[in-house]
């Protein structure tokens, strides 16, 4: 596991911020970069990327990313959601649902057999009626929209099981692998090691805060069982991977100690954790507006040109 000092970063951010924020941007889209030649070198023969990661790693908006360039490229590309594959639920399992007494991150939600038949129809080039979840009604239902893939036109599906050899059936030879996740730990002034799980806490605080309707205190409490169904149904399957890439923006920090700063009560209720704490403490002049509306972190904090936020 890789480590940065938040110290270094804060310096960065005093010299040059606009310079600074622009090389890490660069760095994170040359990651992308290697996949995207990799891709395009096996279009005629591996046309499907499956793309994985836990929540809060930015594969959502990675798979967008990666689509974009392609798309730049001439490349035709289609992203799926695997969320739009998920059983319908009973009454009785919505109910569980709220009393969190069902397993959200459980493999078992997703419609298998259906979506892997889907996928080798979309690589046969047929005709599919994709899906589309409904997450107000919990029902999965007809999303209006067809696909039939074209001779070198590109698929990613994204989702947090993609790797899962139990869920997706597709050969090495059919589908490539990605796995994003943060891959690096910040070091404080005061010699504390944050771990990675943590600024993904900090980026879903964020988003269900803001975008979710969902409390801060809520997200934080659902943290750690989010991270038992990470261990348990994510993480083991990462080393299937092709590609991997390192969501974590060094300046991310100080991003987010901006949002919260403007919210004295947000602000209370990040620091009641002391690895959140210990970052959000770090102060430093900071514009969200240096930061790129094609930006990996737009994700979480708004503004990007991948979402209708």
């Amino acid at each position: 596991m890789q480590s940065i000092f938040l110290k270094e970063v804060q310096m960065a951010l005093q010299g040059n911020p606009i310079g600074y924020i622009a090389k890490v941007e660069q760095q994170h889209w040359q990651q992308l970069m290697k996949i995207v030649t990799s891709m395009k070198a096996h279009q005629n023969t591996c046309p499907i990327l499956l793309l994985s990661g836990p929540s809060g790693s930015g594969k959502t908006i990675t798979a967008m990313m990666i689509e974009s360039i392609l798309d730049r490229m001439g490349l035709e590309t289609h992203t799926l959601s695997m969320d739009n594959y998920f059983k319908s639920m009973t009454a009785e399992e919505q109910q569980l649902a709220e009393m969190g007494k069902f397993d959200l991150e459980s493999p078992e939600r997703v419609d298998i057999p259906f979506l892997n038949a889907q996928l080798k129809d979309i690589r046969d080039g047929k005709p599919v009626s994709l899906p589309k979840y409904d997450f107000r009604i919990a029902k999965r239902v007809p999303s209006g929209q067809i696909l039939q893939r074209k001779p070198q036109e590109l698929v990613i599906l994204e989702g947090i099981h993609a790797l899962n050899p139990s869920v997706i059936t597709l050969s090495n030879q059919e589908a490539a692998r990605c796995y994003v996740n943060v891959q690096t730990a910040v070091r404080t002034d005061s010699g504390m090691l944050v771990p990675p799980s943590y600024i993904r806490l900090l980026r879903r605080m964020i988003r269900d805060w803001k975008y979710r309707k969902r409390s801060l205190t809520d997200t934080i409490r659902m943290h750690h069982s989010v991270q038992v169904g990470e261990d348990t149904f994510i993480t083991p399957y990462q080393h299937l991977a092709n590609y991997t890439v390192n969501t974590f923006l060094p300046y991310e920090i100080f991003a987010y100690k901006e949002i919260f700063s403007q919210t004295p009560e947000a602000m209370k209720i990040a620091q009641q954790i002391p690895e959140l704490a210990a970052i959000l403490q770090e102060t430093i002049p900071f514009s969200l507006d240096w930061i790129p509306k094609n930006a990996l972190i737009r994700e979480f904090i708004g503004g990007s040109v991948y979402y209708n936020q």
